[in-house]
């Protein structure tokens, strides 16, 4: 075989370095590309640090301070505020409105993030399944402070329904004079009505309020919820109005039975004031030597 001169070897060589060099830029543009849409990636996951605080903070113990306080207590205010403690400001109405129109806004924001988007046009990021997440965390938020006015509205018409079954029933049995037992279970019922006046005669209106604010957000509460927003305000007018007859009619029984305990109190007077005067007669625990009998004596005071 003929041998290769130098001459026919150089053209070879020439082109295996152009081949390594034009392979070693192609790896050069990859890695740039590669760094470049890792770059734009995190930037891209960053973006959505602002909405951390969705799934990081407690929701529970996030509506116990704002029930409490109107809103999430800052170190600063609890340091502030130090033994004394921050005062109580439970919310308003308009409060739970702008919590949930808070997240309702959020929600909406969401809805508008791209399910895809590519970097460099090659890499690709599906966030469809994030989005979707965190729509659903966000509705939890918004639902939360829902449910928690759906829950005040149902359980302050069920306690006051219940408050006033039992009512009418105890103010509507009869007191006989000397029934004593009697006597005392019907004015329990009287100081509960008393009591309770103050909130049921106020809660109405905002109740109504909650349930048109509920409303607005799609949240309808049942009809039987409704119908006690109609009935139980002259239901628990007519309890007042019974209460204050049922007043009128113990009172002689009342005044009866005041006599009769302050009778007592000044038979028990008396009867104190001579025990302590028998006492200091006998002076069971003044020393006598020549007494033997001190401990018959004291047995006698204490009336054994």
């Amino acid at each position: 075989m003929p041998r290769l001169t130098k001459q026919h070897q150089q053209p070879d060589y020439l082109a295996e370095l152009d081949e390594i060099a034009e392979l070693s830029d192609m790896k050069d543009e990859i890695l740039s590309r590669v760094s470049s849409a890792i770059t734009q990636s995190m930037e891209f996951c960053q973006s959505y640090e602002n909405y951390a605080y969705l799934w990081v903070d407690d929701r529970n113990e996030f509506l116990r301070q704002f029930l409490i306080y109107g809103h999430v207590l800052t170190p600063e205010e609890v340091e502030e505020a130090g033994d004394v403690g921050v005062p109580e400001t439970p919310p308003s109405l308009n409060q739970f409105n702008e919590q949930v129109d808070s997240y309702e806004k959020i929600h909406s924001e969401v809805e508008q993030f791209q399910g895809t988007t590519v970097f460099n046009l090659w890499f690709r990021i599906d966030s469809r399944p994030f989005k979707q997440g965190l729509l659903n965390i966000v509705k939890r938020w918004s639902y939360m402070f829902k449910q928690h006015l759906i829950d005040h509205v149902t359980s302050s018409l069920n306690d006051l329904e219940l408050f006033i079954k039992t009512t009418v029933t105890g103010l509507g049995l009869e007191v006989e004079e000397g029934d004593y037992d009697g006597l005392v279970d019907m004015m329990s019922h009287l100081m509960a009505v008393k009591d309770k006046q103050t909130i049921a005669d106020n809660m109405f209106e905002p109740l109504k309020a909650t349930i048109e604010l509920l409303k607005t957000y799609e949240q309808e509460l049942s009809d039987d919820v409704h119908l006690q927003v109609q009935e139980l305000p002259e239901q628990w007018n007519n309890v007042k109005k019974q209460a204050v007859l049922m007043k009128q009619a113990v009172a002689p029984l009342q005044a009866t039975e005041v006599g009769i305990i302050r009778r007592k109190l000044a038979s028990f007077d008396v009867k104190q004031h001579e025990f302590r005067e028998k006492f200091r007669q006998t002076s069971p625990f003044e020393f006598d030597a020549k007494l033997d009998n001190v401990y018959s004596r004291i047995d006698k005071s204490s009336g054994v």
